[in-house]
Formats: structure tokens, sequence, C-alpha cells
């Protein structure tokens, strides 16, 4: 029984077809997302909600495993005990196999206080989708409540700036 699985899946690796979108592509393009933050303190703050624009820098391998890294700035704004939060970020990350590692410096403000953090992620998608969840590392101003020290974002690509193809 070994010996015919065995033989039936080595074959299989030696007829991989190859598609004609197969490459390595420097792609440019603007994605939007959501960002939330559960509430730690019910009477002190309610949960933030943002959305954000960002541009995305990123080199995408399209092979039988694809993979990516990017880079990317973008701007949110959010709202947190009916208070205006506007955030600016600055990240970069790399995904394979439906993972995604990244971190992210990011300067919150209410234009009353601010805040600057460092944010590592996990999560999963794959270029040009992610769902992460981060920790909220505060650099500057811990007192700053309208943000927990979790997030959990929602990004994906609504336009296509460039695409070029570096290698095949």
């Amino acid at each position: 029984m070994f010996y015919l699985t065995s033989a039936g899946l080595l074959s299989a690796q030696d007829t991989v077809w190859v598609k004609p979108d197969w490459g390595e592509y420097l792609v440019h393009d603007i994605f939007i997302g959501y960002n939330g933050s559960p509430t730690q303190n019910s009477q002190l703050r309610n949960n933030y909600h943002s959305i954000e624009v960002g541009l995305w820098r990123s080199k995408v391998l399209q092979y039988n495993h694809p993979a990516s890294s990017s880079i990317y700035i973008g701007q949110e704004i959010g709202l947190s005990s009916k208070n205006l939060i506007h955030g600016t970020k600055i990240g970069g990350q790399v995904a394979a196999f439906l993972f995604i590692f990244g971190a992210e410096l990011t300067h919150h403000t209410d234009y009353r206080s601010h805040s600057a953090t460092i944010s590592p992620y996990i999560g999963y998608g794959l270029y040009p989708f992610r769902l992460t969840f981060a920790w909220r590392a505060r650099l500057t101003n811990k007192e700053f409540m309208p943000l927990s020290s979790l997030n959990v974002n929602v990004s994906f690509r609504i336009l296509k700036l460039k695409s070029k193809k570096v290698r095949d």
C-alpha cells in the first residue's frame, strides 16, 4: 500500500503545469482597510473603529506557492467615544502560505493629545488581502486613552496603479 501511494505522490510532482501569469511582479496599489480596537474599560472609552487608505508597494511571487512582501504608508480616520482620531502609519509585511507577519509604526492624535506606537502583527491572507491581529506597544504618551493595545485590521486592494513583471 505504501509503495502504491508514494509512487502516485512522487509522479504528481513531475507533472506540474505552468500558468501563463507565473513570475515575479513589482506592484503599486491603493488599499483600503478597517481597524478595530476593543475596549479595555467601557467606562473610560468606547471601542475604536477606523477606516484607512494606503499606498502599497509590493513584490509579488506568483508560482505554485505564492508569496509577497510589501511596504506601505497610510492614513486612518476613526472614532472612539465620539472623539475623532487621526492616524498616520508606515509599515512592512511578508506573506507566504496564507500567513502574514509584519510591523507598523503609527502616530495617532485626537488634536489634544497624541501617541506613537509600534505594532507587530500576525494574520491570514496573501496579496491583495489581509486580516491581521496586532499588539500596540506605545512608545510615547502611555495614557492616550482612545486606543487599546489590541488592533484588528482587514485590508484589501481597491485600485492597481502599476504592475511590472520583473522575472519569469
